[in-house]
């Protein structure tokens, strides 16, 4: 990768459920960056990636974490998963366990709570729609003490981000986050391809064909509650 939070990682030159030219720049999904850094800082015990693709966040994040540190990632498609393993390989990333569908009995089990109390989870969810049925504290008990990152799909669920929002609000604090069109200023820069490139051309490589608006809430559980 040439930018981005995952500066240098190896990547294959294919995605799954999105555009490979926004990862490959580092653009992609930019206007979370900052929820990387601050998910890189946390060094959590647990990710779990719900809705992994080729492993973007799943590998990125895990490429120099902490040892003992755990990465669970659910990606129904079989090709995400091949790709997964197969990008996972390149980055000497090895604390990965890949699964397949995630259903409410599975996500239970993910992040059920430790026995000591103390296990930091992160939860990074991207389901089209599914959060409705997976992100429900009252099924998975482990989700209130948990971070999570969730990319919601009003367009497919109507209310869904309300509706996450009504369910998490007494134990998180909720960030929200729009999706924005990328900017000739947002290009990597200096390097060869910003020179060479049209503008034009630049911007349709960084295009990721979002449906505006979108995007994500980000739930960090209220301290006084994690006593």
């Amino acid at each position: 990768m040439v930018d981005g939070p995952f500066r240098g990682m190896r990547y294959a030159f294919a995605a799954q459920g999105s555009y490979i030219s926004t990862k490959i720049l580092g653009t992609y999904e930019k206007e979370l960056h900052g929820i990387v850094q601050e998910i890189q800082r946390l060094a959590p015990d647990h990710i779990v990636n719900i809705g992994a693709g080729e492993g973007y966040y799943a590998v990125g994040l895990g490429r120099g974490s902490r040892r003992g540190q755990r990465i669970t990632c659910f990606e129904l498609d079989e090709r995400g998963r091949v790709l997964l393993q197969t990008i996972a390989g390149w980055n000497l990333v090895s604390n990965l366990e890949i699964k397949g569908r995630c259903e409410i009995a599975d996500l239970k089990a993910a992040v059920r709570p430790s026995t000591s109390g103390h296990e930091r989870i992160v939860v990074i969810c991207d389901v089209e729609g599914y959060e409705s049925v997976l992100l429900d504290p009252k099924q998975v008990e482990g989700l209130r003490g948990g971070y999570i990152l969730v990319e919601t799909h009003d367009d497919l669920v109507h209310g869904v981000t309300d509706l996450l929002v009504a369910r998490f609000e007494a134990t998180h604090k909720i960030t929200h986050i729009r999706a924005v069109n990328r900017q000739w200023e947002d290009f990597p820069k200096p390097n060869f391809w910003a020179s060479a490139l049209p503008r034009s051309l630049a911007l349709r490589a960084m295009g990721e064909g979002r449906r505006l608006p979108q995007g994500w809430i980000w739930m960090t559980p209220i301290p006084t509650l994690l006593q």
